[in-house]
């Protein structure tokens, strides 16, 4: 079992498993513009606070 993980040993597993993990993670980690203008509407907010 330690061997099939063993990344020296399984090289074509774990790059198999990095070329589908790594393009999900790039899309779920993108925000929408819903999103990106709550962040844009929070960041004036606490601007205007510390303003203040």
């Amino acid at each position: 079992m330690l061997y099939e993980l063993n990344p020296l040993k399984n090289w074509r597993g774990w790059l198999v498993a990095l070329i589908l993990i790594i393009p999900f993670a790039i899309i779920c980690t993108l925000d929408g513009p819903k999103e990106q203008a709550a962040y844009a509407e929070a960041a004036k907010k606490i601007q205007m606070e510390r303003g203040r």
